[in-house]
This record gives C-alpha cells, sequence and structure tokens, in this order.
C-alpha cells in the first residue's frame, strides 16, 4: 500500500492499522502518513517498553532492525542475538506481535564493544550488563602466568573459584563464566549458552553441576584456544561416564589434553584417580595447576616433648580449600589423633563430593566423599606417623615378651 496523494483517515482506523504493520512484523510503508504514537505497553521481562512515532519523515525501518538483520550485519547466529537480548548485553523493544526489534545506535555499540574485546584480549561482555568487564591481567601476566578459564553453575565452583583466586600464584589470571543455573537435557544447540565473547587461555576448568555444562565444554575449548580442560567428578551424576567418553574425544579432536579426576582432590602433576582407577596424563597447564591444587599435600612440624602438633604447612591445597581449612584446626592436636581428627575436620568443612555409593575401582565401592576423606587422612597420617609411638601388645604372664 504506497499512495499517491494523502491519506486522510480517522484516528481510530489508522490506530488499527498501523498496530496490525507492527503485530504481524512488518515495517510500516514509508509514504504512509500516520502521525501516530503506538505505544507497545505488554512487554515480556527483560525487554524495554518504548513507544515509537510513526510519519512521513521517519520510519522503524530506519531506526530499528530485527534480530535476523542484526544477525547477518554482526554475522553470527540469530540464537546468538536472542542470548544477547535475554543477558541484557543488547537492548530490545517487542511489538505486539512478540517480535523483537533492536535500535541500529545500539547494535553498532554493541558491534564496538565486540571490535574492543577482540583487539585487546582480556576483555569480555560482563553478564547481564551492557559494560566491558575488564579480565583483571596485565599484557605481562598474559604471558608469563597460568590463563585460567573457570565454569561455574553454583556453590561446589564458587567455593573453588574463590580459594584459586586467593592462594594461587599472583602471575595466574583467573576468569570466570557463569554458566545457565538450568540447562536442557540434551543442548542441541550449544551456542544459545555459550559466552559472548570468552578470552583466550591456556586451561579450561569445568566446574559444572549438571550433564549440561559438559556438553558445552568441547565449543568453550574451542572457543577460548585452551590447550588443557580439568573437568572433575565429584559426583558422577554431573559428568556420567559415557558423557565423559563423549567430551575427551571431542577436545581429542580438537588436539586439546583433558583429565577428569574422581574426585578432584585425586589430582597429581602426573596421574588423577584413586588407587587402582589411577590414569597418568602428559599437559603443562594441567601439571602446573596440579602443583598447587589437587591431591593434599602437607608438612607437619611436631613438639617433641608435647608431641602435639605445633605446625601445618600446605604445600598443594584440595581445590576446594579443604586441606587448608583442616591443616588450621589440627594445631595442638595429639600425633595420635591426628588421622582421626583430619577425617572429622574433612566432612566438618564440608565436603561436596557424593555420598552416593558407587564403585570406585576394581577392588572398592565407597562414597566419592569418602575417598576424599581417605585421601587426605592418608597424607596427614604420612607426616605423623614417625612420631606415633608404637603399639603395646599385652604379653600374659609367664610367655616370653616378643
Amino acid at each position: 500500500m504506497r499512495p499517491e496523494t494523502e491519506l486522510a483517515l480517522p484516528v481510530a482506523e489508522s490506530w488499527r492499522l498501523a498496530a496490525r504493520y507492527v503485530s504481524i512484523g512488518w515495517i510500516v510503508p514509508f509514504d504512509l502518513k500516520v502521525d501516530l504514537k503506538v505505544e507497545w505497553l505488554n512487554c515480556r521481562p527483560g525487554v524495554t517498553r518504548a513507544g515509537v512515532t510513526l510519519g512521513r519523515e521517519r520510519s522503524l525501518e530506519s531506526e530499528y532492525l530485527s534480530t535476523g538483520e542484526v544477525a547477518h550485519l554482526l554475522g553470527v547466529s540469530r540464537q546468538t542475538v536472542l542470548r544477547w537480548v535475554r543477558s541484557g548485553a543488547l537492548p530490545a523493544t517487542e511489538t505486539l506481535g512478540g517480535h523483537l526489534r533492536l535500535r541500529v545506535e545500539d547494535v553498532e555499540a554493541l558491534r564496538h564493544r565486540l571490535a574492543l574485546a577482540a583487539e585487546h584480549d582480556g576483555f569480555r561482555l560482563g553478564p547481564g550488563s551492557n559494560e566491558l568487564a575488564p579480565a583483571g591481567r596485565s599484557v605481562a601476566g598474559r604471558r608469563k602466568g597460568l590463563r585460567i578459564y573457570v565454569v561455574v553453575q553454583g556453590r561446589y565452583g564458587r567455593r573453588i573459584v574463590q580459594n584459586v583466586q586467593a592462594h594461587g600464584p599472583a602471575c595466574w589470571s583467573v576468569q570466570v563464566f557463569e554458566a545457565p543455573a538450568r540447562l536442557p537435557v540434551v543442548v542441541d544447540d550449544p551456542e544459545e549458552f555459550l559466552p559472548v565473547a570468552p578470552p583466550q587461555v591456556d586451561l579450561l576448568l569445568a566446574l559444572g553441576e549438571e550433564p549440561g555444562v559438559a556438553e558445552l565444554v568441547p565449543d568453550l575449548a574451542r572457543l577460548t584456544g585452551c590447550r588443557a580442560v580439568i573437568a572433575p567428578i565429584d559426583r558422577t551424576s554431573w559428568l556420567p561416564p559415557g558423557l565423559r567418553r563423549q567430551v575427551e574425544a571431542r577436545l581429542s579432536e580438537l588436539g586439546v589434553a583433558s583429565v577428569f579426576p574422581k574426585p578432584f582432590c585425586t589430582l597429581t602433576e602426573q596421574s588423577f584417580g584413586y588407587r587402582r582407577a589411577a590414569e597418568r596424563y602428559a599437559s603443562d597447564p594441567i601439571a602446573e595447576f596440579a602443583r598447587h591444587f589437587g591431591q593434599p599435600s602437607l608438612k607437619v612440624v611436631v613438639d617433641p616433648e608435647s608431641r602435639a602438633i605445633a605446625q601445618v604447612m600446605v604445600e598443594r591445597d584440595a581445590a576446594c580449600g579443604c586441606t587448608r581449612y583442616v591443616a588450621e584446626h589440627l594445631i595442638g592436636v595429639s600425633v595420635e589423633e591426628a588421622e582421626q581428627k583430619a577425617g572429622l575436620l574433612h566432612h566438618h568443612y564440608p565436603c561436596l563430593a557424593s555420598m552416593q555409593k558407587e564403585q570406585i575401582d576394581e577392588a572398592l565401592n565407597d562414597t566419592l566423599m569418602h575417598v576424599s576423606g581417605y585421601v587426605l587422612k592418608a597424607a596427614v597420617e604420612a607426616e605423623v606417623r614417625p612420631f606415633k609411638r608404637p603399639p603395646a601388645y599385652y604379653t600374659p604372664p609367664g610367655k616370653p615378651e616378643l
């Protein structure tokens, strides 16, 4: 409809006509003279409520773009554009018909921020923000220190991040991606849930709390250019054996080393896993991480007179920080009671590993929480063993002492 002469429509009819064009997602014809302000009131949560004036001198086409047009302009998929809208990185307005429209200036602003992110590795779009969030590392730090990207989903992952940031080497760079709290059972389109502009890193640490996060790992590894992945298994339901094999195979195709310590505190600089289930690996980024976090390693100083623990130095902490917590609370404890006390402290921390019994290796059926406790108690026992008195045996009267 492109009239040659000016239309004189009643206001009510003009309203209905303009509303119909908008509701079905069309652009109002440029020549349609409707001096009318359309208010879009029933906007969904997270979408800006806005009004647009339509007339001869301006149209929606000159100010707004569809999600498909934005995707084409920025060279991404439409799902990525929708993800930016949901996260708040790209403001949007919704028509009466449920179609999203994005202002040209907002799209240009986002394109500018993405260009900055690509040019300056170490910046990324902050979650739920329209601003670029600094990665918190210097150029020198990027060259010398281990660059780590951590995927978290809840308390389990956040606690590990806090401990690594607090007690890891100062030259390390630790950045965090907060994955959605709930993901589909099967992630058909991983791009919909991936971060907008992830940094380039050396090591990816996957701390998801459901299988959907593990499905994102190969794509995250590709986007971040990482050389290695650590995906601990502290609950088998978060990363079942079949899914682990799939993720491992896809990472291998990308040339990315991977380890799946079960539980996390079995990771060392050469291997991961408990007892006969242990597996060896060869990866510099993983070994660098495992020098500081993984299987507990302690140095204990004992008072020779009281035979109580006077000092405990943590050489390698559990990623969750449990080893450091236990070390602080072992001061003053008798060497005879240290092992049992360490086990109780481990549970009280608390350990977040699973309490569901499962086959650990060919000879052990137990819970991952108990396995984690065994690992810590073994580290303590090895340190206090030289200070323990040998066991005293009762010798019946008349029998020679052995």
